[in-house]
This record gives C-alpha cells, sequence and structure tokens, in this order.
C-alpha cells in the first residue's frame, strides 16, 4: 500500500480533535494494517493536514505508535498560551486610605481624635516605587495562528511637591521633614509644625506654611493661621483661627462671643460655643449653642444629644440635627440654601464681564492701530506710552473679567447645589425656630419630631423624615 493509500486510510478511521480553544490537539489512531506500521512521516503529515502545525510533541507521537495506543484520543500538541503584560504601577510606603470624617462612638457621639491619621515622613524617607510596565509575550495555537497578548501601558509620574524622584524616575521620596498626601493623582510632602504644649502669650501668635499640630490648650486672646490644617488636642478658648483647609479640635471651643474660627476646608470640634464660623465645607459637631455660623457646605450635630440652640446657623448644602432648640423656646435661626438675590448677583457679573470684555475689545481695535503706524515707521514717544497705558489697562480689565467669571460659576454651583437644601431633624424641635429655606422662611410655632423642612415651590413644607 502506497503512503498516500495509508494516509487516505487514516483519514478514514483515525480522527484529530481540537480543544480549549484551539490550544489543544488530541489524536485518535485507528490500528494499522497487520505488519505495515504507521511511520512518523505519515502520522506528522495527516496532523498537518488536518490544520495541526503548532506546538507538536513527537515523542508522544512515538510513543503512541511503538506501543500501540490505538482508538484513543491522545494530546499530541499544545499551543504556546499569551502572557499578557502588566500596566505600570505605583507601590505607596504609606497608607492613602482617603476615607475621612468622624469616627461615630457606641453612644452616637463623634470622636474628633484624628492626630493619628496624620503620617509624618523624614526627608530623604522613600514614598513611592515605581513598577514598570510588563510588555507581555504573544502566544499561538496549534493551527499556528497567534495569540494578540495585552501589551502593558506606563503609568504618568506623578505630580509631587516637597518631593524628589530618582533619575530612573521610579523611586518618589521626600524633600523635607513634614506630612505626606496623595489625593488626585499628587503626591505632597508639606511641613507640619508641632507644639507639645499650650499656645498662651509664652509662645505668641502663630503664623504657619503649612500644617499646625497643637498638643495642648489655645488660651483665651491667641490667634493662630496656616495654609494647612490645623489641628487642636486641647481645649480652645476665644481664640482666632484661621486655616487654609481644615479645622479639627478634638475637644471643643468656648468662645465667649470673641473667638473664631475660618476653614477653608471642613471644621470639626465636640462643641462649639458663642464662636463665629465660616468656612467652605462641612460643619461637625455634638452640640453647637448661640454660635454664628456660616458654611457653603452642611453643617452636621450627631449624637443623642447633637443639638443647636440659640444663634444663627447659615449652611447652603443643609442643616441636620438631633436636636434643634429648647423648652425655653431660646431664639435660633436656621437659613440653608440661597436666597433669591443670588439671581441679581450672577446677573451682576455677567453684567461686569460684558462691560469688561467690550472695553478690551475696544483696546485691541486701538492697539491694531498702532501695531499699524509701528509698522509704517510712524512710531513715536507719545504712541509708545499710549500703548503701554493701553497694555496696562487691558491686563486689569482681563483680571477683573476673570475675577467676575469665577464669581459666577461659584454662584451659579451654589445655586445648583442648594436644590435639595433642608433642614433635618431626627428627635424633636422646639418653637422658637426660624428656618428659612432658599429665601422663603418659616417660623416654627409648636413641637415636631423626626421632621425634615425643605421647600416646595413658593412654601416650605414639614415632612416626616423616611
Amino acid at each position: 500500500m502506497t503512503s498516500t493509500e495509508r494516509l487516505n486510510v487514516m483519514k478514514n478511521g483515525s480522527e484529530v480533535v481540537l480543544r480549549n480553544d484551539d490550544m489543544e490537539a488530541y489524536l485518535s489512531l485507528c490500528p494499522p494494517m497487520p505488519g505495515d506500521p504507521y511511520r512518523l512521516s505519515e502520522v506528522m503529515d495527516f496532523l498537518e493536514g488536518r490544520g495541526v502545525t503548532f506546538g507538536i510533541n513527537e515523542s508522544i507521537i512515538k510513543a503512541i505508535l511503538e506501543k500501540g495506543k490505538y482508538n484513543c484520543p491522545v494530546l499530541v500538541a499544545k499551543g504556546k498560551e499569551k502572557q499578557d503584560g502588566k500596566d505600570g504601577w505605583f507601590e505607596f510606603l504609606f497608607p492613602i486610605d482617603d476615607k475621612k470624617g468622624p469616627k461615630i462612638l457606641p453612644d452616637g457621639s463623634v470622636d474628633y481624635h484624628t492626630l493619628d491619621e496624620i503620617t509624618m515622613v523624614k526627608m530623604g524617607e522613600k514614598l513611592v516605587y515605581y513598577h514598570k510596565a510588563v510588555q507581555g509575550e504573544n502566544g499561538i495555537d496549534v493551527r499556528g495562528k497567534p495569540i494578540v497578548a495585552y501589551r502593558g501601558k506606563e503609568q504618568r509620574m506623578l505630580k509631587v511637591k516637597g518631593v524628589t524622584v530618582s533619575e530612573d524616575r521610579l523611586v518618589y521620596m521626600a524633600a523635607i521633614h513634614g506630612k505626606v498626601e496623595y489625593a488626585n493623582d499628587k503626591l505632597t510632602v508639606t511641613n507640619v509644625y508641632e507644639i507639645n504644649s499650650d499656645v498662651d502669650y509664652l509662645t505668641g501668635d502663630i503664623s504657619f506654611e503649612g500644617d499646625l499640630i497643637i498638643h495642648g490648650n489655645i488660651a483665651a486672646g491667641m490667634a493662630l493661621k496656616a495654609t494647612g490644617s490645623i489641628t487642636v488636642s486641647g481645649h480652645v478658648e476665644s481664640a482666632k483661627i484661621e486655616a487654609g483647609k481644615d479645622v479639627i479640635l478634638e475637644s471643643g471651643m468656648q468662645g465667649a462671643g470673641k473667638g473664631s474660627i475660618k476653614a477653608g476646608g471642613d471644621v470639626s470640634g465636640k462643641f462649639f460655643e458663642q464662636v463665629e464660623i465660616t468656612s467652605i465645607g462641612t460643619i461637625h459637631a455634638n452640640s453647637i449653642l448661640n454660635c454664628i455660623i456660616e458654611t457653603e457646605g452642611e453643617v452636621v450635630v450627631s449624637g443623642k444629644l447633637g443639638i443647636i440652640v440659640g444663634g444663627v446657623v447659615r449652611a447652603v448644602h443643609g442643616i441636620s440635627a438631633t436636636i434643634i432648640g429648647n423648652m425655653a423656646e431660646v431664639k435660633t435661626e436656621l437659613e440653608v440654601g440661597v436666597s433669591d438675590s443670588i439671581i441679581s448677583e450672577i446677573a451682576a457679573c455677567e453684567k461686569e464681564i460684558k462691560e469688561s470684555d467690550e472695553k478690551v475689545n475696544q483696546i485691541n481695535v486701538a492697539l491694531n492701530r498702532i501695531a499699524d503706524i509701528e509698522s509704517a515707521g510712524k512710531n513715536t514717544k507719545d504712541i509708545a506710552q499710549q500703548k503701554l497705558k493701553l497694555m496696562r489697562t487691558k491686563i486689569i480689565l482681563s483680571s477683573e473679567a476673570a475675577a467676575a467669571k469665577a464669581k459666577k460659576e461659584h454662584l451659579l454651583m451654589k445655586k445648583e447645589q442648594s436644590g435639595t437644601a433642608k433642614v433635618v431633624v431626627t428627635k424633636r424641635i422646639y418653637p422658637g425656630i426660624k428656618v428659612t429655606v432658599n429665601g422663603v422662611a418659616t417660623q416654627i410655632l409648636d413641637m415636631h419630631t423626626n421632621i425634615c423642612i425643605k421647600r416646595r415651590g413658593e412654601d416650605i413644607g414639614l415632612f416626616a423624615n423616611e
């Protein structure tokens, strides 16, 4: 029998089965004619005829022929698995958990001890390792078809401040002693000034470019200012505190009508009494007594006795408390959202922007004329002075327009955020409370429990909390 005839016989009785996405080929041979065994080359030709061209294990085929293992499938070819690459990644050598917010204690009150959340580093300390991307390796199936592997991508370098980066861009190190933070792809080490005593007339007022940590009390009449956050572990009397970021009082503040807090972020404290507070973010407390508060965020007074009594509390996003007012019906004013006057403020900004843009356009026309005069070689000292004056005026107008645009955007954002503003009371609100929601005011005349106060159209409604 010729080789071709034998091959045809093999085709008629033998088979090749591909499995696992063509990554495996199983050969089942029918028995050969008596006294005329198969040759290896015949089996190889048969596999090729069935499309199997890669990963063939000749040793296994030889074993099949030598041992006469027929009429059963045997794995004779195996493809090469692809090796997917891996994107480059950053290994942080310090905690980067960005979960913030006070810890709720079992009794429902809030624990404002946050000093342990600050990660301090020393100059030269390694902060981050960058692991380069792995490109990966393509695979191939038993039919010889390539299997494309994922090619890893490199990450952009982190934005840094107070940090040095190695020449190979793989290691980030602290350039100064301070507090390390990571947010929005930016790695920052900022100076932190720690005072392990009270702040009083012995230490004097403090102003610092960075974060302040006070491991003590702050006496009456003192002033603290920091571009970063201010954290105080002790009690605060009638001092003045100003922070570019958060203000965190692990105890509280008794302002005696003279103390104040101004924060570019959140403000937290167990209690605030007779304090004036202005902030951009959220104000957390367990009690607020006779304070004047204004924030673009919200005011959250929590705990079983989380109470607001007396004073004025204004918050764009909303106010929530356990109890508001008391049986003595102490006068208390709450305002959430924004007033209707914000519409006129936005219109005023638009008018200012329009007028500035028109003036800038007029200046541009004048500058173009001067440019024509200069190109004609008729430049004089008066022309040069006029050009300088126009350019200075243009810079001033452009700056004013930019400020007006920023203010307009801020007002529009406040207006949008105020749409859902409300006052939430989880236990009781007493009579004597004036509530204003987005410019509409109402007086609480009776005691109510577990209610939500919000605006509906032109009126204010009291609704049961869900």
